[in-house]
């Protein structure tokens, strides 16, 4: 990037589970860790959640949906293709993953929320409501097909464009907020799928987490969507605990990324439930992306 005069701005690259410093006497006694403690260089965000969620191996795929919904894929060599798409970044432990990004996942859920179900957003039953609402409604939503391009920056995966927008295609004065919830649902999961169709290699698997995966009916309808097995990781917080993990490599009680997340355990699997219409709903989606591409 023709900087290299400012090269000493910066710090040092180090490996992720690599010791970068101790806490000092100072930073003890306002945090109240121990002088001496070990610091580790740590990881982003994603990096960390791919770790504490499992995705460790090649091939290994993991979803994080929650305010954004990432789709990655680990590689043990690094494939750029399809160019100018998604992001790839180096894995600790030697890895690579090119991860696709639909800008937005969950918060499409809290939108549809504001809009149709607001006399329930402080139920405390609230999701177990939703879903009995969308499940009345039944896979298809009666036809109506929803884009989940609601941010205003649009979407850089699986496609560029800044211009997409969301939208409900199909909807008739038959239609209920129920249907329309149901949409909304689907077309998430559409989403993925796209996004996964996008990545240079298959995949079997899907490990999932944020927010949504809480949700067992989410979490069905994108197996039977993107037909892979999705496994829901035993806990919460996966980035931080990706970061503990290389924590703990970094401070000798792991010799490996590998070995430190064998101790990930599976809290629900759900096997793809087979079905034409699926194949006919996500036809029907993807067209919908290249026909408006002009009208966007």
């Amino acid at each position: 990037m023709e900087i290299r005069e400012y090269r000493d701005l910066f710090p040092p690259i180090k490996p992720s589970e690599a010791i970068v410093g101790e806490v000092t006497t100072q930073v003890a006694k306002l945090t109240g860790l121990h002088a001496g403690t070990p610091v580790i260089a740590g990881a982003g965000d994603v990096l960390a959640t791919s770790i504490g969620c499992g995705a460790v191996e090649d091939g290994h795929a993991y979803t994080i949906l929650g305010t954004v919904c990432l789709n990655g894929l680990v590689m043990k060599q690094p494939d750029l293709q399809p160019e100018g798409i998604g992001l790839t970044f180096c894995q600790p432990g030697d890895n690579w993953v090119r991860m696709m990004v639909n800008v937005l996942g969950t918060p499409n859920l809290d939108w549809a929320i504001a809009q149709f179900f607001s006399e329930l957003a402080s139920s405390d039953d609230l999701f177990s409501h939703l879903e009995a609402c969308a499940k009345s409604s039944g896979f298809g939503a009666k036809g109506l097909v929803y884009l989940p391009y609601l941010s205003p920056t649009g979407v850089f995966a699986p496609f560029v464009d800044s211009n997409a927008r969301a939208q409900f295609y199909g909807l008739t004065i038959d239609h209920t907020r129920d249907d329309m919830l149901q949409a909304v649902y689907e077309g998430v999961a559409m989403g993925i799928r796209h996004c996964y169709e996008a990545l240079p290699h298959e995949i079997q698997q899907i490990r999932l987490t944020g927010g949504g995966a809480k949700s067992s009916f989410w979490s069905q309808m994108i197996a039977d969507y993107t037909g892979k097995q999705v496994i829901i990781p035993d806990g919460n917080e996966f980035g931080a605990r990706g970061a503990a993990l290389l924590a703990g490599i970094g401070s000798g009680q792991f010799t490996s990324v590998s070995i430190a997340t064998e101790l990930t355990a599976s809290l629900r699997i759900h096997d793809p439930q087979k079905n034409p219409q699926y194949e006919n709903a996500y036809q029907i989606y993807t067209k919908l992306t290249q026909a408006l591409r002009t009208v966007w």
